[in-house]
């Protein structure tokens, strides 16, 4: 089975699973969607929020072992990576840290176990460590030296846990009543988050979110399960894929414009500037990343 595709430089499940991404309009995100988002077009006969099933208040659920950091198990398979970062108060310093000053700090140190080719840059300010075992790993979290030195240590989530979406989770029931029914395949299993995800409604050219009975699951281990059992039902666990984000100021995707250092770029003429106010018609704007007409993009005509 294919893993889930990574969360770049933010773990999903700890963190938040970052279903949000900055539109131009509100010039900061998107409101909580889903790739099962739908519109439902109104019929002539009016409708009112009456005709929905009344929806429970409690669309998540964390499982309290998420308090304080989850580990390698026993079970889990290799790459036993750790992620480092620097610690700031200011998150506009701008810190960086270099692959050989830190493997310079793990060997006066003398951490052990290390990969040969164990430490690499992931970011400006997040290295990779490689262990070659998972206590190794579990035990490096904890490394007093670390937290002297102002650096932070996290195992990325997306290497011991699992997504997954199920349909059908009736919108009244909460997600802790839902979580309490699921059983798994041959008993074994645990789902550490779910979520309740919105549909999109547009009623007289009013546009509202409700609950649909969609949930995404986020399972511990490595291993996401075809089918989970709740209430004498075989629900299928189908892939969840993660939706793309893009940062509307230097127009660079994996973050948004709040979190970004970088300089400022139009998506529409390429140039150092915001693309909200530029004059530029969309049969006259450019890719960017090729510098190619947008209609098409050369870039992508050529995959």
């Amino acid at each position: 089975m294919n893993p889930d595709p990574p969360d770049p430089g933010k773990p999903p499940d700890i963190q938040g699973e970052v279903m949000e991404a900055e539109h131009i309009s509100n010039k900061r995100q998107r409101s909580e969607a889903s790739i099962a988002d739908t519109d439902i077009i109104p019929s002539k006969r009016h409708v009112t929020v009456t005709n929905y099933a009344i929806a429970s208040s409690q669309n998540s659920y964390v499982d309290p072992i998420l308090s304080n950091p989850i580990t390698y198990s026993d079970n889990d398979s290799g790459p036993f990576i750790v992620y480092v970062s620097r610690t700031e108060a200011d998150p506009a310093a701008g810190l960086t840290i270099r692959p050989i000053k830190f493997g310079s700090f793990l060997y006066n140190n003398r951490v052990a176990n290390i990969a040969k080719d164990g430490v690499k840059a992931i970011g400006r300010n997040k290295i990779s460590v490689q262990f070659n075992t998972a206590s190794d790993a579990n035990n490096f979290i904890n490394f007093p030296p670390l937290k002297d030195s102002n650096y932070q240590a996290s195992i990325p989530t997306f290497h011991i846990t699992r997504m997954g979406i199920v349909k059908g989770v009736p919108t009244e029931w909460s997600m802790e009543e839902f979580i309490s029914h699921v059983d798994f395949p041959g008993g074994r299993g645990k789902i550490l988050k779910a979520r309740r995800l919105n549909k999109k409604i547009r009623i007289d050219g009013v546009t509202s979110w409700s609950p649909s009975q969609t949930v995404v699951l986020t399972f511990q281990g490595q291993i996401r399960p075809d089918r989970i059992y709740c209430l004498y039902n075989s629900m299928p666990v189908e892939v969840y894929q993660y939706p793309t984000i893009q940062c509307y100021k230097c127009c660079r995707f994996g973050h948004v414009r709040d979190q970004c250092r970088s300089k400022e770029r139009c998506f529409k003429c390429s140039q150092a500037h915001l693309g909200d106010s530029c004059p530029i018609l969309e049969s006259d704007a450019t890719c960017l990343h090729c510098t190619g007409y947008t209609a098409p993009c050369k870039k992508s005509m050529s995959k």
